[in-house]
């Protein structure tokens, strides 16, 4: 008989965050499958393997997303949960889980994920409202394999507000230092794939050229300047709608790194078409 719940994750040198996530999701899936972002440099394989998990060593490409169709595919599940080394599911998530799976008129779910700067979670403002799509029904799933994207579904979506999935790096991910050397690698090698779309990885889309999803980021690729004003003028309705004005300088100094992150992802963008174009 296949398993109900796959737990899926892509992970690169985590032994110290992964035994708190494995430990938190071990009696609730029943398969867990783990695939490592290049040569494990530390115990996390080690780790993974005595929580009973499938694991499996990637070609390095420096983010996960490129790898999670390949964890789709290994899975044996009905239905995916995807989880990052970093995150845990709360005592509720763990509760309710079994139960989420049984019902046959949803086929995704989105938990609360507030954003974390290292010491507490930002229960106020936009980031306080943030949810992460993680619980699918594999039949009805589909992803495109780019840098921050998420699983999709062709069926419908459900937030659960009261259902938290904790999401706690080691570290603060909001500083200058971060946005550097960590966003910036994110948003360059993010438009490198968006500009070689046809060779994305992807699970479950039959013809990329056919797929919402594909035809937005076709649209970012040949209009990245109008595209990136747009992006600009929904994140700026956004974070004034959920009340960005009337909270600290944390979430403001959080909503001016993200839409840095798009324009330097647009700028990116831009270039290597232009290098693209000459070659």
């Amino acid at each position: 008989m296949n398993p109900r719940i796959s737990a899926c994750l892509v992970i690169h040198n985590e032994e110290k965050l992964l035994p708190r996530c494995l430990e938190s999701i071990k009696d609730v899936v029943d398969e867990i499958i783990v695939a490592h972002d290049g040569p494990c440099k530390d115990k996390s394989l080690e780790i993974a393997r005595n929580y009973g998990a499938k694991v499996f060593e990637c070609p390095f490409v420096g983010v996960a997303e490129p790898h999670r169709p390949f964890t789709y595919r290994e899975a044996k599940g009905d239905w995916i949960f995807q989880i990052d080394a970093d995150e845990t599911l709360s005592l509720k998530a763990r509760e309710k889980l079994r139960s989420l799976v049984d019902d046959s008129k949803v086929d995704g779910y989105a938990f609360w994920w507030p954003y974390f700067d290292g010491e507490e979670c930002f229960l106020r403002g936009p980031f306080s409202r943030e949810f992460k799509h993680c619980l699918y029904r594999k039949s009805s799933l589909f992803f495109l394999g780019l840098p921050q994207e998420y699983p999709r579904t062709y069926g419908l979506v459900k937030k659960l507000p009261g259902v938290l999935l904790e999401h706690r790096p080691s570290y603060n991910n909001f500083t200058p230092d971060r946005f550097r050397n960590k966003w910036l690698k994110w948003a360059d090698l993010q438009a490198k794939q968006i500009c070689r779309l046809e060779e994305c990885s992807h699970y479950n889309i039959r013809v990329l050229s056919e797929n919402f999803v594909c035809k937005e980021y076709e649209y970012i690729r040949k209009h990245p300047w109008l595209s990136m004003f747009k992006k600009e003028l929904k994140l700026v309705y956004l974070y004034l709608s959920r009340g960005l004005l009337f909270v600290g300088p944390k979430s403001w100094f959080v909503a001016l790194l993200t839409m840095l992150y798009h324009i330097f992802l647009h700028y990116y963008i831009w270039k290597y078409r232009r290098i693209d174009k000459y070659d």
